[in-house]
């Protein structure tokens, strides 16, 4: 199942036309989100797209050919790191600066967004969509499959050294930006309700993740991706595995 990101492009898409917008994508990755800021902003638009993973980049690039517009540079950079070398940036520039799950990698996020709203018009919008598995899962059949999945993917994060609160910090890590903090939004993450990837084919993806960190074998992930799937027949199952958050602030004066 693709994940489509609905969220952020949503709350996004609320801000009117925006047609010729110029956007700065932090932790683009293999260009999932990128694909549809693209779209959203049109010939006339600008995405710039930053990732410090150049394989993630090198899949993103393989793909640019098959968006609809050609708008979109993609940027090896590492975001924590000033001046980033991005050769359609100007200071003041941009409408939006745009994150999907970067924050919570970042040591100091706060930091970071104060240094790229640089980038950004007067008035100009912050948005960012994080996790936090704060307080799921959740259901009322129990799902031991889900369960240790969730279990899982949330030891991995801890050893990832990943904010597992984000979520729940995005107010306050825009506000400790200087930006003037506007609004949050929480939405559950329903399995199988195509939001999201499905666990099983999440833990699919994160198989090497979750071996290199020594916290399952393959044939462990094996058995708990058809354990997975034997539990997801049953269509009148509610398992809630995840919160997503987004949340945007807003530029109020040029420094």
């Amino acid at each position: 199942m693709k994940r489509n990101d609905s969220m952020l492009i949503r709350h996004l898409s609320n801000f009117g036309i925006l047609s010729g917008a110029k956007i700065i994508e932090i932790g683009c990755g293999n260009g999932e989100l990128t694909r549809q800021l693209s779209d959203l902003v049109g010939s006339e638009g600008i995405i710039v797209a930053v990732d410090n993973n150049g394989k993630a980049l090198e899949v993103a690039q393989s793909k640019i050919n098959t968006f609809k517009y050609n708008n979109v540079q993609f940027v090896e950079s590492d975001i924590t790191s000033f001046p980033v070398d991005m050769s359609l940036t100007e200071e003041n520039s941009f409408d939006f600066l745009i994150g999907r799950r970067i924050l919570m990698y970042l040591a100091t996020p706060s930091t970071v967004i104060k240094d790229l709203s640089k980038y950004l018009k007067k008035d100009g919008i912050a948005m960012f969509q994080e996790s936090d598995p704060t307080i799921v899962p959740a259901s009322i059949t129990p799902m031991p499959a889900h369960d240790k999945a969730v279990e899982l993917i949330r030891t991995m994060l801890k050893a990832e050294c990943a904010h597992m609160t984000m979520g729940f910090n995005l107010p306050k890590t825009l506000i400790n930006s200087g930006l003037e903090f506007k609004q949050v939004y929480a939405e559950a993450v329903i399995q199988g309700q195509g939001e999201q990837y499905i666990l099983s084919d999440m833990i699919k993806l994160l198989t090497h993740r979750l071996v290199d960190k020594g916290l399952a074998t393959q044939l462990d992930i094996i058995n708990l991706i058809e354990n997975l799937i034997d539990e997801s027949h049953d269509k009148s199952n509610v398992y809630i595995s995840d919160m997503s958050f987004c949340a945007w602030a807003k530029k109020c004066s040029i420094s």
